[in-house]
């Protein structure tokens, strides 16, 4: 008004979308009070994350696990759940030429502290920390003898087989995480949506066709009964990665 009273002409709201689309991390951590949270997922074109014999190395194509890669590089911490390490026993470092590659933190939903204690992603103090996160029900002695291999361990309040999602990501603002990337199965995609805090979607979808009605599906849970119930989408973009489609 001032501008203006002063014989400026001024206008607001001019690639409004475009600039928050920008400093999206930033926007979200001053209108939420959380970390945005980006859930990405790798899929068949006929919507399957393995076979069903559990296979899902690798769907997706060497240029789609180049651009994980960097957006790993660019968020503050990768999430999945137990059921991940379990199953792959991944390192959830980012692997990118250079030295000065950054390597954000690992964080795990494993409410009853099942990660084993030779796990990779126990093995890289030097390369962001591990943050496991535990329920309420979780044993006190494992409790310290994961904090004395180097991992941080925090409590989160939760039902007897599952923490919740909501607390996880306040406690993990709390610490000074800013961006979350979700890279866990189904089950952890489903509780991620069912709770509300997922921000942002990212699917690399593969030219396959797996089949099958035993091979997992993208999303797990319940999933929702009247179609009208469904999340939709906005502000959706794509782009050709290699094979795929991001």
């Amino acid at each position: 008004a001032r501008l203006r009273t002063a014989g400026v002409k001024v206008h607001i709201g001019l690639l409004g979308g475009e600039a928050v689309r920008l400093n999206e991390i930033y926007c979200t951590n001053v209108t939420t009070g959380l970390p945005q949270v980006t859930l990405k997922i790798g899929m068949s074109l006929d919507g399957k994350t393995a076979t069903r014999t559990g296979e899902a190395r690798w769907i997706t194509c060497e240029a789609s696990r180049k651009r994980v890669h960097e957006m790993r590089a660019a968020v503050d911490a990768i999430l999945v759940g137990i059921g991940t390490i379990l199953a792959d026993d991944p390192d959830l470092t980012t692997r990118l030429a250079g030295t000065d590659c950054r390597h954000p933190d690992r964080v795990v939903i494993d409410s009853h502290l099942r990660i084993p204690s030779r796990a990779r992603v126990l093995a890289h103090r030097n390369r962001g920390r591990t943050i496991l996160i535990a329920g309420p029900h979780a044993a006190e002695a494992r409790v310290r003898e994961l904090r004395e291999l180097g991992a941080e361990v925090i409590i989160v309040a939760g039902g007897e087989r599952r923490v919740d999602l909501r607390l996880v990501v306040e406690r993990l603002f709390a610490l000074g995480i800013t961006s979350v990337l979700i890279e866990g199965g189904s089950e952890i995609a489903a509780s991620s949506l069912e709770a509300g805090i997922v921000d942002k979607l990212v699917f690399f979808i593969a030219p396959l066709l797996i089949g099958g009605r035993e091979a997992p599906a993208v999303i797990g849970g319940r999933g929702v009964g009247p179609l009208a119930e469904a999340l939709r989408l906005r502000n959706v973009r794509w782009d050709a990665v290699g094979e795929d489609i991001m």
